[in-house]
């Protein structure tokens, strides 16, 4: 048998094609390990890719009301002359009140101080697909029933 590795987690792994001596680690939180493991790949990765090496830099970007409560956040980061978008939040209260837009205006111009010319983000139905349309993104994909009866919108633009 091929048993990979008892997860702490959750159940053993079989391995099947693997060798006995490959042993895998599910890791559920960052550690310099793990950070370790990532600089690896990407060098690895890098070996062969005609693009300078360059790892991915952090940007967050968070609004606060005058009293100093967090309103919205940004989560992205930045490489390779993109900047990659994962989440926007914005609280209730503030919908709609431009928040959101200045969150995005503020990674854009950060991203374009970092070099980056282009944004990637996506979207669910039930977020807000039109608000990136709004700000010049174009839809260049779709995953219908992304989560059951909801499609996953992709969005690219140049900065």
């Amino acid at each position: 048998m091929n048993r990979l590795f008892a997860n702490p987690d959750g159940p053993t792994l079989n391995a099947g094609i693997l060798e006995e001596n490959v042993r895998l680690k599910i890791l559920s939180k960052r550690s310099q390990r793990m950070a370790t493991a990532f600089k690896r790949i990407v060098n690895g990765i890098f070996e062969s890719f005609p693009a300078p090496k360059e790892l991915p830099k952090f940007l967050y970007v968070v609004a606060n009301d005058e009293n100093g409560k967090l309103i919205g956040a940004l989560n992205a980061d930045t490489q390779l002359g993109w900047l990659s978008i994962y989440g926007l939040w914005v609280d209730k209260k503030y919908r709609k009140a431009g928040v959101a837009t200045k969150i995005m205006r503020a990674a854009e111009l950060e991203a374009k101080r970092r070099r980056c010319r282009r944004v990637l983000v996506s979207s669910l139905d039930f977020q807000a697909p039109g608000f990136y349309r709004k700000l010049g993104y174009k839809r260049y994909g779709v995953i219908r029933n992304y989560l059951k009866g909801y499609t996953m919108h992709f969005f690219e633009k140049t900065i």
